[in-house]
């Protein structure tokens, strides 16, 4: 589907992405119920209303339109991720206490990813940061590709600069 493209703002952001497809016992007919699970991203509510109804709309439309029954469910809720200003300045304090950071960059905001993250977030305020974990010279992959590989050099990185923001956090030496 083409959501995005042809129903939001360029200014707007929502993804739907169906991630799992199973269905058939054969290769030559489909004869059994076939399930599509996916997500759909968002990071405003209009927008999320709007995807919600309109995957809905365009799949029993589909179904329709081959005399199949199509059952919609969108469950459970995925929410934006809505981060604290003060604990982004928090980890930037921290990445400049660490010495083995050498690079920091602000995403455009607003910025896809850590949906499930949003839930905490929702109930106290805090922060997601990326952590660079491109091997130097690697080829660069997406996290959600199936060629992503981490390089195990940037975990004790990661950890230091968390570590460093909940102790500067904790002690107030920030």
């Amino acid at each position: 589907m083409s959501l995005g493209s042809r129903e939001l703002a360029p200014t707007d952001c929502a993804l739907v992405t169906f991630g799992s497809i199973h269905g058939g016992i054969s290769n030559s007919y489909i004869g059994a119920p076939v399930v599509l699970e996916g997500c759909i991203r968002y990071l405003r509510d209009e927008t999320h209303d709007r995807f919600r109804r309109r995957v809905r709309e365009i799949a029993e439309s589909i179904g329709a339109g081959l005399r199949a029954k199509v059952t919609v469910e969108i469950t459970p809720e995925s929410i934006p991720s809505v981060v604290a200003r003060s604990w982004v300045d928090r980890v930037r304090r921290a990445c400049a206490q660490v010495k083995s950071v050498t690079n920091v960059v602000d995403l455009p905001s607003p910025a896809m990813g850590g949906e499930d993250f949003a839930l905490f977030l929702k109930k106290a305020p805090g922060t997601l940061f990326r952590l660079g974990c491109r091997s130097p010279g690697g080829l660069h992959c997406p996290t959600h590709s199936v060629n992503f590989y981490a390089d195990d050099r940037s975990i004790p990185i990661g950890t230091e600069v968390m570590t460093t923001t909940v102790l500067n956090a904790l002690t107030g030496s920030e």
